[in-house]
């Protein structure tokens, strides 16, 4: 049986919240955009960490960015949560940097890698664990300097 994970649970929350606080009526997107990052970045962050904490015991999450659109443009509309981070091996100190994009509406979470690795084709550091999610993202792309996200709960399964 597959779990929800605690990045769906606060995604399923901040969806009702824009719902039901009429988010997606306010003329200000500006405004609300801001108003979503500054009080639900953290919780992202914690839910994300949990998740993979669950799978990867010294894998730390550490956000470099996060960026919210009530109504992406790039996505038909969708409100997207996205977040820039850094997947660090706290044991072997290494880390590989990924963008981790949560369409909230649609309660989807998916992962990709940073492009800085579009040449890369094989993980050169130490970490096994690291290389795990390394190849696992990167099997996900189709071209060279092309990639297809693939879901949270994709990467995080065995």
């Amino acid at each position: 049986m597959e779990y929800p994970l605690n990045t769906d649970k606060i995604t399923f929350e901040l969806d009702e919240y824009l719902r039901v606080n009429n988010c997606f009526d306010n003329c200000n997107t500006a405004d609300v955009n801001k108003q979503i990052v500054s009080s639900w970045g953290r919780q992202f962050e914690e839910a994300i960490s949990r998740d993979v904490a669950s799978r990867f015991k010294y894998i730390k999450i550490s956000v470099i960015y996060s960026e919210f659109d009530i109504s992406s443009e790039d996505n038909r509309g969708a409100c997207v949560f996205q977040h820039k981070a850094e997947l660090v091996d706290s044991e072997n100190m290494e880390f590989v940097k990924v963008s981790i994009r949560t369409l909230v509406n649609y309660h989807k979470t998916v992962i990709y890698l940073d492009s800085a690795y579009a040449t890369i084709d094989k993980w050169s550091g130490k970490s096994k664990s690291l290389m795990q999610i390394f190849d696992k993202l990167k099997m996900a792309h189709q071209q060279t300097g092309y990639f297809k996200p693939i879901t949270l709960k994709a990467m995080l399964n065995n």
